[in-house]
């Protein structure tokens, strides 16, 4: 990677910290500043501004997840619904560690219903999401761990709403404990009644 391209992606993400901790309107322009070294004419010149620094760092977050999610996947020995458990224990717990919620679900709820191209990054991105899950829910149908009447879309689509809501209980306080009980019943409501459990307990 060149040198520049090295220095643009550390400032995007050194940006992207203080989005995710604070929030986009309690960061300032001179918070960035200091986070990332650049003066005022740099941050203009190269990126245009705190919004269109916002716009980079949720598209690095977007790729970033992407591919942490997707290599959930990629572990053949685990079957299509303990792999997505798997992935959202690992949301979970990072979402706990860092005490910030998701930095997507935050621009959701903070900046989306007053800024339309957000909420069109934001929507992408959910889309992705759903994109990404439904063919692994469709695996668990053919492998007989869902239930086949399901709608594999929708229950795709269910499944990002309630990531939303997980990030957004464990900003309210929510405890790890509480979490995962809710996505364990979240994914037996999933599961063939002979597998609502089963798999449960193999995770």
């Amino acid at each position: 990677m060149p040198q520049t391209d090295l220095d643009r992606f550390t400032v995007v993400e050194q940006a992207t910290d203080l989005f995710w901790k604070k929030g986009y309107a309690e960061t300032s322009v001179e918070d960035i500043v200091q986070a990332t070294g650049l003066n005022r004419y740099a941050l203009y010149n190269r990126f245009g501004g705190k919004r269109e620094m916002l716009l980079e760092a949720l598209a690095g977050y977007i790729e970033q997840r992407r591919a942490a999610f997707m290599a959930q996947f990629q572990d053949a020995s685990m079957r299509p619904l303990q792999a997505i458990r798997h992935m959202f224990t690992g949301f979970i717990e990072e979402v706990i560690q860092t005490g910030n919620g998701c930095l997507m679900c935050n621009a959701v709820s903070e900046i989306a219903p007053k800024d339309p191209e957000i909420a069109e990054v934001c929507r992408g991105y959910q889309e992705q999401f759903v994109a990404m899950l439904t063919p692994v829910l469709k695996d668990a149908q053919s492998a007989g761990e869902m239930r086949p009447e399901l709608d594999s879309r929708a229950a795709a689509h269910t499944l990002m709403i309630f990531k939303v809501g997980l990030a957004t209980m464990v900003k309210a306080g929510a405890q790890r404990g509480e979490l995962l009980d809710a996505l364990d019943l979240q994914l037996a409501a999933l599961s063939r009644a002979e597998r609502a459990k089963a798999w449960e307990h193999e995770s």
